[in-house]
């Protein structure tokens, strides 16, 4: 896993770069039976442009400064989940990408909703309170087990659930059948 800090790379690598680094396929696969059209499940194609120009006029500094704040405050309780299972790993390296992907979800809910879905914060809240030794992988790496808050839950499962509820064509998705306007 690589972690870019620095903005200008991250949106050189996004926006310049895509042959090299295009979203993975298994962010794609993911969101591909919810959102088969939508940008999040769309490589770096014809479609994506499409997308990406239809929404652009969304992106302008004053909406940008109202969902910037939900992504710092993602950020932060990341790095407060990740201070709590250092120290209770008593310096054991431990599994980091579900964090990751759960704070991504955090910022994103923050953005379109206005408030997250407080997965990250629930993790820490269970490391905190966790008085119990913190099991070790096979690897000898701490093994971190957390609950994400029900509404968080329940999205995941759907999310997990989708493939075998795809391949039944009578519960076929209305949204699969949706397709962009071509001008």
């Amino acid at each position: 896993m690589v972690l870019l800090s620095d903005y200008q790379t991250c949106e050189n690598v996004l926006t310049q770069q895509t042959r090299f680094h295009d979203r993975a396929d298994t962010v794609i696969k993911m969101f591909s039976n919810i959102l088969p059209t939508g940008q999040i499940a769309l490589k770096t194609n014809e479609m994506w442009k499409h997308h990406r120009r239809i929404i652009a006029p969304a992106m302008t500094s004053k909406y940008l400064s109202l969902t910037t704040p939900r992504a710092n405050e993602s950020i932060g309780n990341l790095v407060e989940l990740w201070r709590a299972k250092s120290d209770a790993a008593g310096g054991r390296a431990w599994a980091a990408g579900n964090d990751m992907e759960s704070s991504t979800m955090d910022a994103m809910c923050g953005m379109a909703f206005g408030s997250s879905w407080g997965i990250i914060r629930a993790f820490t809240d269970q490391v905190i309170g966790n008085h119990e030794e913190v099991p070790t992988g096979k690897m000898g790496d701490a093994l971190f087990v957390g609950r994400p808050p029900p509404l968080a839950e329940s999205t995941l499962v759907a999310f997990e659930v989708g493939p075998a509820i795809e391949k039944n064509p009578k519960t076929h998705s209305p949204c699969r059948r949706q397709q962009p306007f071509s001008a």
